[in-house]
């Protein structure tokens, strides 16, 4: 507006609500109804959308101005667009990633539940066990696997020093392994 009233051919002046007309600002002052603050976002025939704030300030007790920022949008929200482009991208490459990871480890650790659960179901049949425990790379499966195969081995042991019904009936407790019972000793003759 100053570059086009600076240039104006009788003189250089102050603008004046003529030079206003046909753009942006004059639109924003036109729809102005008096009230304060009028805040609005606008699109302009450039295409491009545009914050505009027109506020009345007090300049001193009996003198108001009235003031009126615009800025496009671009100045502000760009950086915001662009921000929020690269984290879409950044959650699409994180969800790429988790999901094959995700399904790699829960496959792993499915075989080795399934591997500990074989030799669960090994330890009742009394077999030998492995020579080593099923191992993993998770604390709570590689306790689960040492304790098995600790199970294993006392039990085949166990299984070689007494006969295998009495350790089948001790592990499916059908035998009982608490203290006590009838006494099966010969009687003796009690003295008179």
């Amino acid at each position: 507006m100053l570059a086009r009233s600076s240039a104006d051919a009788v003189g250089a002046r102050l603008p004046s609500s003529y030079d206003l007309q046909g753009t942006l600002e004059g639109k924003v002052i036109a729809e102005w109804d008096k009230s304060s603050p009028y805040r609005r976002k606008l699109r302009w025939t450039d295409g491009k959308d545009y914050f505009a704030r027109l506020e009345t300030i007090q300049l001193g007790p009996t003198l108001p101005a009235n003031v009126l920022l615009i800025a496009p949008e671009d100045d502000f929200a760009r950086k915001i667009r662009d921000l929020n482009h690269l984290a879409k991208i950044l959650a699409l490459i994180a969800c790429l990633i988790f999901i094959p990871c995700a399904w790699i480890f829960g496959t792993r650790m499915s075989k080795k539940i399934k591997a500990i659960t074989a030799e669960a179901d090994r330890l009742q049949t009394m077999a030998p066990p492995p020579t080593k425990p099923i191992g993993s790379f998770m604390t709570e499966l590689k306790t689960l696997g040492d304790t098995i195969h600790q199970a294993q081995r006392a039990v085949h042991s166990f299984s070689r020093l007494a006969p295998r019904e009495i350790v089948r009936g001790v592990l499916d407790n059908s035998i009982s392994t608490e203290l006590g019972g009838p006494d099966r000793r010969s009687p003796r003759s009690s003295p008179m």
